[in-house]
């Protein structure tokens, strides 16, 4: 997609989602090298440990975002069905649950300011399913 875009003199995004892709330093390597973001899901029953149930793959990708030295970012998916975050969300607000993600991110050490250019950065937070964050009369 990219170098046909490229031949178009186009600039698109690549964007992917990961779930788990295990530890493996090549597997990160090549969706850094072939992508411009990633979606991350961090599906929990409550934002607390949201950010440490991500951990290891941040890691991993930040490894091979500094090796590649590329501008990266990482969007992060909560889910708000009721087995995950759909009953905390009931009483909070998705602010809460972004504030205290980025909050443990960037003590975590891995995330890159918005001023650097190189590294890896915090990007926006998606929710799955909207549908039942609209059914509980949540504003997005």
């Amino acid at each position: 997609m990219q170098s046909d875009a490229n031949v178009a003199g186009i600039e698109v995004a690549i964007n992917t989602y990961i779930g788990w892709p295990g530890s493996n330093v090549s597997v990160y390597s090549k969706l850094v090298k072939n992508t411009d973001s990633v979606y991350l899901h961090a599906y929990r029953t409550t934002p607390d440990d949201a950010y440490g149930y991500t951990a290891s793959r941040l890691e991993s990708l930040r490894d091979a975002i500094v090796a590649e030295g590329k501008n990266y970012e990482v969007n992060v998916i909560f889910s708000s069905e009721s087995e995950f975050m759909g009953p905390w969300l009931e009483n909070n607000e998705l602010s809460i649950a972004e504030t205290m993600y980025y909050t443990d991110a960037y003590d975590g050490g891995l995330f890159e300011d918005c001023t650097s250019l190189i590294g890896m950065h915090l990007g926006d937070f998606t929710y799955f399913a909207y549908t039942y964050l609209n059914s509980k009369g949540k504003k997005l």
